[in-house]
């Protein structure tokens, strides 16, 4: 299985980065195989707006099967239910590595909406599966 983790830095130690669209990294990773690669998003960071569905084009484009973040928008994660790619949710202050060994162990719970209102607002709208 694939899996995209936004990430703070190009390291599978690396904190997840906390914004899916504007994450500075992304770690692509098979966490059965332990192989794993990264990819800069610098080009997405600052700009305008619309990046959420552009990065989960990208990533969709690399395979991804799974998707884990700290919050996404609603772009984005239509983008991923159109696609049928479940996305998860996980705190700050926690490491890919973690979040991966958390996926495999059945800890992550899908999400179901965006944690936030387009255009980074900040009231989050959390919508785990019951």
């Amino acid at each position: 299985m694939r899996v995209a983790v936004t990430a703070q830095a190009p390291d599978i130690d690396a904190l997840v980065g906390p914004r899916f669209g504007r994450a500075t990294w992304l770690v692509l990773a098979n966490p059965e195989t332990g192989e794993w690669t990264t990819s800069a998003n610098a080009d997405n960071v600052a700009a305008k707006g619309g990046v959420g569905a552009k990065v989960a084009d990208e990533v969709l484009a690399e395979g991804a099967e799974a998707i884990i973040t700290v919050h996404i928008g609603p772009a984005a994660q239509e983008a991923f239910e159109d696609a049928g790619v479940a996305v998860y949710q996980v705190d700050n202050g926690i490491t890919v590595r973690d979040a991966l060994t958390r996926l495999t162990a059945h800890e992550l719970e899908a999400l179901h909406g965006p944690t936030v209102a387009g255009h980074w607002s900040t009231r989050p709208s959390r919508q785990r599966e019951e």
